[in-house]
């Protein structure tokens, strides 16, 4: 593989990982948020329900924009060790 076209994929992954970060950031805030308002333990309706469902959901986001951040790092990895191989060839 040509090395400028490593450099150009690594340096896209980086952006691409910049990215997800900023949204499990956001993500995380939000739905931490929303957990802290949705707490009521002496009434139970239907907005509560729905908070608690959305609470639900943002973690379950949560959790699979960090796995696509971590499968990003392995992405930048291999391409490392790629251009490692390149240059010492």
């Amino acid at each position: 593989m040509d090395k400028e076209l490593i450099y150009k994929k690594i340096d896209n992954l980086f952006e691409l990982r910049k990215i997800l970060w900023t949204v499990v950031v956001v993500l995380t805030g939000g739905t931490i948020g929303l957990f802290f308002n949705a707490i009521s333990p002496f009434k139970l309706d239907i907005v509560l329900v729905i908070k608690f469902f959305a609470v639900s959901v943002g973690f379950f986001l949560d959790y699979i924009f960090v796995s696509a951040v971590l499968d990003n790092n392995k992405r930048i990895s291999n391409l490392f060790n790629k251009l490692e191989k390149e240059f010492n060839q």
